[in-house]
């Protein structure tokens, strides 16, 4: 099996493993096509403006897909956490668990307004687990604490 990616929907394949990733050096909207061939056929498909990549403080901190409703920034973090609902029909109310590896929680908070910030400083680095309730939808998200 042959996975090619190609993550600015612009002619250049950027991977061609099955799970990659990718750095964006600009903000934007961006499409992604990825083609699948085997011995026999090939697939392909294009999800149009499926990331988008956000700039905070200067730097370019996060991919989200427009599905998901949500962004977590800055990943990896160290002190603040920042939560932004960009769903349209946000119900003003959410909330937020983090746990660690282990499933233990560490933080939880309700979510008030579209955009929250989390002081994060108080946890240990590793990897945790944010896990976003809103608008009937749930959203999980490895993070990185350093």
């Amino acid at each position: 099996m042959l996975w090619k990616w190609d993550f600015q929907n612009d002619g250049i394949y950027d991977a061609f493993i099955q799970n990659p990733s990718f750095t964006y050096d600009e903000p934007g909207d961006y499409s992604v096509k990825l083609v699948v061939i085997n011995a026999t056929t090939a697939d392909s498909t294009i999800k149009e403006n499926y990331i988008t990549v956000v700039m905070y403080n200067g730097i370019i901190c996060l991919e989200k897909t427009k599905e998901s409703g949500i962004v977590i920034y800055p990943n990896p973090v160290n002190d603040f956490l920042n939560i932004q609902i960009i769903s349209n029909n946000f119900d003003p109310y959410a909330e937020i668990k983090i746990t660690d590896i282990h499933g233990k929680l560490t933080y939880s908070s309700q979510i008030y307004s579209k955009k929250s910030c989390i002081n994060i400083q108080n946890l240990i680095p590793g990897i945790y687990f944010a896990k976003v309730k809103f608008n009937s939808r749930i959203l999980l998200r490895k993070l990185i604490i350093y």
